[in-house]
């Protein structure tokens, strides 16, 4: 009896870490309106989609300006030096909210580009 005493417990346990886990991933993957972008606070995560209205390269960061986002996107070249960023390509970003020099930019963690 005892054993399976143990069992439930444990089973309960790790139904709850699940649960756990879980509502912190569908909380992270929900995409944010590009409007609301400008309101978000330093350190809070972003995942939204756009279009790449201009692009600047420096010499370990791409900066990228989003249609309609008055944010900069900063993606460190590494690993992303192989993608090929145009003028109207349609990406994906998850990214963090950050204060660089007074200035509030969104510094990109994972950048998709998406096929139309």
């Amino acid at each position: 009896m005892k054993k399976i005493q143990i069992l439930l417990l444990l089973l309960s346990i790790l139904s709850l870490l699940f649960l756990f886990i879980f509502y912190f991933l569908v909380k992270e993957s929900q995409k944010t309106n590009i409007e609301d972008l400008k309101n978000k606070l330093p350190g809070e995560k972003v995942f939204f989609s756009g279009k790449i209205e201009n692009i600047y390269e420096k010499d370990r960061s791409i900066l990228i300006k989003i249609q309609n986002l008055s944010l900069p996107l900063i993606i460190l070249k590494y690993p992303y030096e192989n993608l090929n960023f145009e003028k109207n390509s349609t990406i994906q970003v998850y990214g963090k909210i950050q204060s660089y020099q007074n200035q509030t930019q969104i510094l990109v963690e994972k950048i998709t580009l998406m096929k139309i």
